[in-house]
């Protein structure tokens, strides 16, 4: 067991996996059961995580704190507990990876990271639709892709703000024409976060020079596919 522990605590990769995996058992157990302690584990073991070493902490700052919050916020899923506990496992590992330069394609991890989190909270929103609702949707995806704009242009801070804009109210009008659609949660979320993300990244590859027809084509025939697929097998009613 010394030998183990000996071999994790060497391999930085080995050392992550294990303190995302402290970190999806504590969310587990709070969920579970809740309670102060339960909560306390989940904060520490996400500081501890997170915060070890504190360089480029602040970078991530909105999506890492989104994500300890998810733990608290998300509503109760009943069997699938345990997978979304370990889910937050998963996106603590993507997190700190990103954070700490663990992964050779880190733009592109990165740009996973931040639609995962931007799904959950479509499904947040579309669990209990309102038109507050609407306004911290908007609010949320404002600050997420800003940050995200920021750490994909290497901190350059020219028109972050607007081109974070555009993706934010794109999303809330689809949220919007969604809701009015018979889609479950996780369907709409998925149309959402899709849109959303290829109208980002062609705001941001126009800004940064990069974008490119061909991937342009590609990337909205994608879209459109995906959204064509999910509405045919969504159960459609009248009631």
């Amino acid at each position: 067991m010394a030998v183990i522990f000996a071999s994790v605590s060497r391999n930085q990769t080995l050392r992550l996996a294990f303190e995302s995996l402290l970190f999806a058992v504590s969310a587990y157990w709070f969920r579970s059961s809740g309670g102060f302690f339960a909560s306390l584990s989940v904060i520490l073991f996400f500081a501890y995580a997170y915060f070890r070493p504190i360089s480029q902490s602040l970078k991530f700052i909105i999506v890492s704190f989104t994500l300890l919050a998810y733990c608290f916020l998300f509503p109760n899923l009943g069997s699938l507990e345990m997978l979304f506990a370990f889910s937050l496992g998963a996106l603590m590992y993507l997190l700190v990876g990103v954070k700490d330069m663990l992964f050779i394609k880190r733009k592109e991890t990165t740009q996973l990271l931040y639609s995962l989190i931007f799904f959950m909270g479509s499904y947040l929103y579309f669990s209990n639709a309102s038109l507050v609702g609407q306004l911290w949707l908007f609010l949320f995806s404002l600050l997420l892709f800003r940050e995200l704009y920021g750490l994909l242009s290497e901190g350059s801070s020219n028109g972050r703000t607007l081109i974070a804009i555009i993706p934010s109210l794109i999303g809330v009008e689809l949220a919007w024409g969604l809701g009015l659609l018979p889609l479950s949660s996780s369907s709409a979320s998925i149309i959402v976060t899709t849109g959303v993300f290829i109208a980002n990244d062609i705001f941001m590859a126009y800004k940064l020079g990069t974008i490119a027809e061909k991937t342009l084509r590609k990337e909205i025939m994608s879209s459109i596919a995906l959204t064509v697929i999910i509405l045919i097998f969504s159960r459609w009613s009248l009631s």
